[in-house]
């Protein structure tokens, strides 16, 4: 009977340690998101590059959308934003366009 009981509470705590890790994961994602935000909301910030970003809950990443998706632009990226890139996912965007009258 102890035997079994122990067998449980292993169990449990495996699953308890298990989920926790889930939602830090979470909250790094978020967090990633609002320094992502915090970056590009910032008004020295260059945001010529910028076409979008958003939280792929599906992939647990934060896409950022870049006008040029190059090496250099990433790199660039990632120095100034101080971000977790194991958060980031970085895709080509546009070309954009916009209209004048």
């Amino acid at each position: 009977m102890k035997k079994v009981f122990i067998g449980i509470l292993i169990i449990i705590c495996f699953l308890v340690a298990g989920c926790s890790n889930h939602k830090t994961d979470d909250q790094k994602l978020k967090d990633t998101f609002n320094r992502i935000g915090e970056y590009f909301g910032n008004e020295s910030t260059d945001r010529s590059n910028l076409g979008a970003y958003y939280i792929d809950e599906e992939k647990g990443k934060v896409v950022v959308v870049l006008v040029d998706n190059s090496v250099e632009q990433q790199d660039k990226f990632k120095k100034i934003a101080n971000v977790d890139l194991k958060y980031v996912l970085f895709v080509q965007g546009g070309p954009y366009t916009t209209f004048s009258n």
